[in-house]
């Protein structure tokens, strides 16, 4: 397995270096042991006491050796030559330079021809060569290297005896050399194309190296300096405690904002083994986290809108089942409570009991207000669309309310003047900027300001309390309400909204909620801005003008007629109530518990019946199935519709013409009697029905 490389690229070419020094120095030791032997003649003594001694001289030199005639003849070679040049000793010498019998290369691979062998050059001037690297490709197509000097020999008058061609064998290093370049290229291909920043910093964070992803920067423009420099001033006391982990020896992660861009980065600083000039070397590598951290982010506000919206569902749902039941018990504590005024005595000795009745009557018909607020958050409360102009009902609102909930604070108004006209129910929205105000009010002290604007937007998209129904590019008119009162938490804001969640010691928490159901109704978006002691703005966005204006159910009379009227309804004080008014009025009346016994009622009585008063809501079959169904079996009959919806959410999916009449639960005697007296008069001497 390859040693890894680290470091920039003038490291790996330095261990080069290295190596072709250590094969020189071996290379000069060899000549210098040679020419330790003197001159001709002591060799020649030497030879003639010991004839073996030259061969045990030329088999124990490091690296090749071969002797040279002056005509260029191959006098002897040792066994490293004869096995580098591929070839034996008895053929090797029988040949002369440049007959080798073999292919020699350049350092560059190109072919070196025999003029520049170092032998050559030495037999022309006699004066000994510097290292030459060549390369000999043997028959077979092995290439092998080796680094070669050689040496003239000279006779003690001066005359040329010879040439000795001392070379080693580099073949090893230079395939680990040429190994080590292509790793270093592979390495420098790596850094050059990575997607993130590749750094080499010091103890110090002065910057050593940097790829070219630092672009549009040269990198000339960059080595030197602090890594400092380019983080943002709020990190950069992280930056130094990550270089002082490092000089401990302790790798680092951690998240910068960069100073000039402003984008954000992960980054890992991992001290290295190796030293550079001396110098102990960090690597820094900087991955641009800008787009994940936003789609993060986005993601986290999508799951926390789809929390609201479940969440939202969820009070929506409960809210409307409360209001419902609520209003049946309303109607049935209202209805009797009527029932009781109409039949005391008029006198002085009923005067105590008459007024604590009535004060009853009041009581309940403010819980039937409470019912309404809640009927709004749930969406169930009335719409009746028509153009509106919501500088219009801005400004009587204001009016409405400057002499005591605005009283004392300065309210500043800036109603634009292109403002369309919106689709929506005057009424409502009237309620929207009320309770908008009266919660900027009671949130600011006295003598703070208040600021109602409107406006014409386009929209662009973004993140809001509420979502509304519109898709980029729609037309909006946007209302904001502004304060400057004690403003609200994150743990606060998120329940602003929420049915009965105040943080006023006189509220009912339910202002905002109906704000909110209103909205909801209008296909609006809002959404709240806040921060504990720096105030608030709300800001409603409704769709411009476009909706077809709906129109409330004309109550429609029929002919005088005698009969029985049948009460439907699942609850039996509210049955009872309406059969106990009815029957002091004359009529003959029957009940149903429920939608199937009404059938069966409708179906026994037959055109003895001439009137139902029918309620929406009832566990085994709904008052839209009922009128379905009567209205294919008794078309002529009259239905008064009951509900503790209003009458646009109640009536929405039914025909209206079908219907005679609609009572909003909890409905007061009087309104009742009213109604069915209108659709059905009251025979002469009708009796009640058991």
């Amino acid at each position: 397995m390859d040693e890894p490389i680290a470091g920039p690229p003038e490291r790996v070419f330095g261990r080069a270096r290295e190596a072709l020094a250590e094969v020189r120095e071996l290379s000069q030791a060899l000549q210098r042991q040679v020419l330790r032997l003197g001159d001709l003649g002591r060799l020649q003594e030497a030879l003639r006491a010991n004839p073996g001694f030259l061969d045990r001289v030329l088999e124990n030199v490091p690296g090749g050796l071969v002797m040279v005639s002056p005509t260029g003849a191959i006098l002897r070679a040792n066994r490293a030559a004869i096995e580098f040049l591929g070839m034996p000793d008895d053929i090797l010498s029988r040949r002369e330079v440049g007959d080798w019998g073999t292919v020699t290369l350049r350092e560059d691979g190109s072919e070196c021809p025999v003029e520049e062998y170092p032998v050559t050059r030495c037999l022309a001037t006699g004066e000994p060569q510097p290292p030459s690297t060549i390369g000999v490709r043997h028959p077979d197509g092995r290439v092998v290297w080796g680094v070669f000097y050689a040496t003239p020999v000279h006779a003690e008058g001066g005359e040329l005896l010879g040439v000795l061609v001392t070379f080693l064998d580099i073949t090893e290093r230079r395939e680990a050399e040429e190994e080590l370049r292509r790793s270093e290229d592979r390495l420098r291909t790596v850094l050059e194309n990575a997607p993130d920043f590749v750094l080499l910093v010091d103890e110090e964070g002065q910057i050593l190296y940097i790829n070219r992803t630092f672009a549009p920067r040269r990198a000339e423009d960059v080595v030197g300096r602090s890594c400092l420099d380019f983080v943002a001033p709020e990190g950069q006391d992280r930056m130094r405690a990550a270089l002082r982990s490092a000089r401990d020896g302790v790798a680092s992660h951690y998240e910068l904002e960069a100073a000039d861009t402003g984008r954000r980065y992960a980054m890992r600083l991992v001290p290295l083994a190796v030293a550079q000039e001396r110098r102990r070397t960090f690597l820094l590598i900087a991955t641009d986290v800008t787009e994940q951290r936003r789609i993060e982010a986005e993601r986290r506000r999508y799951e926390h809108r789809v929390q609201q919206l479940q969440r939202m569902e969820s009070l929506t749902i409960l809210a409307g089942g409360v209001a419902h039941d609520f209003n049946n018990l309303l109607l049935a504590i209202l209805g009797r409570t009527e029932l009781a005024l109409r039949r005391l005595p008029h006198g002085s000795e009923a005067a105590t009991a008459r007024e604590h009745l009535e004060e009853a009557r009041t009581a309940i018909l403010r819980a039937r207000d409470l019912t309404d607020a809640l009927l709004a958050y749930s969406g169930g409360g009335t719409f009746v669309f028509a153009p509106v102009d919501l500088n219009t009902v801005a400004r009587e609102t204001i009016r409405l309310l400057e002499l005591q909930l605005l009283r004392g604070r300065e309210v500043r108004c800036e109603l634009a003047e292109d403002l369309p006209p919106v689709a929506g129910d005057a009424t409502q929205l009237r309620q929207v900027v009320m309770n908008l105000l009266v919660n900027a009010a009671e949130a600011s002290p006295a003598g703070g300001r208040i600021a109602l604007r409107t406006r014409r937007e386009r929209w662009e998209g973004g993140a809001l309390r509420i979502p509304g129904e519109f898709v980029r590019g729609a037309e909006l008119v946007v209302l904001e309400v502004e304060d400057e009162g004690v403003g609200m938490a994150e743990e606060v804001l998120a329940k602003a909204f929420d049915p009965f969640f105040t943080t006023k010691f006189t509220g009912r928490g339910l202002g905002l909620a109906s704000v909110a159901g209103i909205v909801r109704g209008h296909r609006g978006g809002l959404h709240v801005e806040s921060e504990a002691g720096r105030g608030s703005t709300f800001r409603v966005h409704l769709p411009a003008d476009g909706a077809t204006p709906r129109q409330r159910v004309e109550q429609s009379g029929g002919e005088s007629r005698d009969g029985a009227v049948l009460v439907v309804d699942d609850e039996r004080h509210v049955r009872e109530v309406a059969r106990a008014t009815l029957e002091d009025e004359g009529y003959a009346v029957v009940t149903a518990s429920g939608g199937r016994e009404a059938l069966r009622r409708v179906r026994a009585e037959g055109a003895r019946l001439r009137l139902v008063i029918l309620d929406l809501i009832m566990p085994d079959l709904g008052g839209e199935e009922v009128l379905e169904e009567l209205r294919r079996t008794r078309p002529d009959l009259p239905v008064i519709l009951t509900s503790g919806y209003e009458e646009e959410m109640a009536t929405r999916r039914m025909e209206r013409s079908s219907l005679h009449g609609f009572l909003k639960k909890p409905y007061r005697l009087e309104a009742l009697l009213e109604l069915v007296r209108a659709v059905c008069p009251p025979g002469e001497g009708s009796e009640p029905l058991r």
